[in-house]
């Protein structure tokens, strides 16, 4: 069930991501246009806001559901808790890497 969720969530931020770049390639491709840029630019934002709130919701309830089935998946295996614990630690003394 946690597998689900995790793909699900995956699946909802790579969606936003889709919407997210196609305005911005439809905002270049408009650069070179005739037409009242600022107006189309403005539609096109606000058709990418209403699609990526529906994504956004959805991200948000899986990532809800991930929390929830990863609690319970630690609850019943105490060894697996202390070893994800162990592993949080390190890396958060592991030197970070600047992208």
């Amino acid at each position: 069930m946690l597998q689900h969720h995790v793909k699900a969530l995956d699946g909802a931020l790579a969606a936003m991501a889709t919407a997210t770049d196609m305005v911005d390639e439809l905002n270049e491709a408009d650069k070179s246009s005739e037409h009242d840029q600022y107006l189309n630019r403005r539609y096109r934002r606000a058709a990418a806001y209403e699609i990526l709130d529906g994504h956004l919701t959805m991200a948000i309830q899986k990532q809800r559901q991930v929390e929830q089935q990863l609690a319970s998946f630690l609850e019943s295996s105490p060894r697996l808790a202390r070893h994800l614990a162990r592993w949080q630690a390190e890396d958060a003394k592991a030197p970070q890497m600047s992208g």
